[in-house]
C-alpha cells in the first residue's frame, strides 16, 4: 500500500531531526541554513544560561587561576602557560576584580584578583 504524502513528509522530518541531534562536523556541512539556524536557535538559551552562570559563580578556593594580567596574584607562581598556581601549598579564595574595587572583607592581591581576608 503506497504511503500518503503526509506520512512521507513526517518520516522525512523525523529522520532530519534525528540526524540533527546526532550531527557530526561533517554532517553539519550538508545541512541547509534553515536546519542550522534551528539548531543554533535551540542552543542559544543554553549558552545564555551558561554565560550567566559563569559570571555569577561564587568565589571558591583555587590552587590554580587564569593569569588575567601580566603578573600573578600574591601567593601564586606564574606557570608560563597562562595560569598561576600555588603549587599545591595553599588554597586561597580569590575572585577577579573586573576593574572594580574589592568588596568589604576582601583584599586586593594584584594580578586583577581579590582574596578573602
Amino acid at each position: 500500500m503506497p504511503q500518503s504524502n503526509h506520512t512521507m513528509l513526517r518520516d522525512a522530518l523525523s529522520i532530519k531531526l534525528w540526524s540533527a541531534k546526532t550531527a557530526t562536523p561533517r554532517s553539519l556541512l550538508t545541512l541547509g541554513s534553515a536546519e542550522l539556524f534551528s539548531m543554533a536557535h535551540r542552543a542559544l538559551p543554553l549558552l545564555g544560561a551558561l554565560a550567566l552562570t559563569a559570571m555569577t559563580t561564587p568565589a571558591m578556593a583555587q590552587r590554580v587561576v587564569p593569569k588575567l594580567g601580566n603578573i600573578c596574584p600574591l601567593g601564586y607562581v606564574d606557570m608560563l602557560n597562562g595560569r598561576c598556581s600555588t603549587l599545591g601549598l595553599m588554597t586561597y579564595t580569590v575572585t577577579p576584580t573586573h576593574g572594580k574595587a574589592c568588596l568589604p572583607g576582601w583584599m586586593n592581591v594584584g594580578g586583577r584578583y581579590c582574596r578573602r581576608k
